[in-house]
Order: structure tokens, then C-alpha cells, then sequence
């Protein structure tokens, strides 16, 4: 996956900024198209990937983390047309234990 400015397809995806820190920022992104890796892509495309993006991300920084810092907080789709499925999630502690660190630096 990347950027193909001649033969891609457009992607779009909004951003809130939800805390800043040191050398990184919390976001809260919300994909408007549905394209593989589309938030990952994105935020390497803007020299900022994900923390702990082995694919997209500087290898050696990345592997100090134990995971991708990305969760679906909340998903909604449609079934069958007309029914619409709510999904939420909580942060997990593997989450939540690198975002607490991260502040501390």
C-alpha cells in the first residue's frame, strides 16, 4: 500500500487532535473512504506513522513498542440495509500502559 498519485484512488480521512506530547500526538481519526491501510498510509505520507508501525514506520523506533497504537474505538455498519450494528471497544491496558509512559517522557 501507498500513495499513487497517477493510478491511487482518493482516500479521505478526518483528524481531531486529542493530546500532544513531547514527540508524539494522540488523534482521533475517522476514514471517510474505506481504502487498506488508509490511516496508516495517511499519517506516514505526513512523515507522522502510527507508533509501533512496523510496515510504515522507522523499524528500529517502531520495535521499541510492543504494539500498533491503533484501535477501533467504535465501528457502525449495515446489515441487511437497514439495520445498523453499533460496535465500542474500550482502550485495552497494552494501550493505555504505552499511552501513560509516553506521557511520563
Amino acid at each position: 500500500m501507498g500513495i499513487d498519485e497517477v493510478q491511487g484512488k482518493e482516500s479521505r480521512t478526518k483528524f481531531n487532535i486529542i493530546e500532544r506530547f513531547n514527540s508524539y500526538t494522540l488523534l482521533e481519526l475517522t476514514p471517510k473512504t474505506g481504502r487498506r491501510h488508509q490511516l496508516r498510509v495517511h499519517l506516514y505520507s505526513i512523515g507522522h506513522p502510527i507508533v509501533g508501525d512496523l510496515k510504515y514506520g522507522e523499524k528500529t523506533l517502531q520495535k521499541s513498542f510492543s504494539r500498533l497504537m491503533l484501535h477501533a474505538e467504535k465501528i457502525d455498519f449495515f446489515i441487511e440495509e437497514k439495520k445498523k450494528v453499533k460496535i465500542k471497544s474500550p482502550l485495552p491496558e497494552s494501550f493505555i500502559n504505552i499511552l501513560n509512559k509516553i506521557r511520563k517522557d
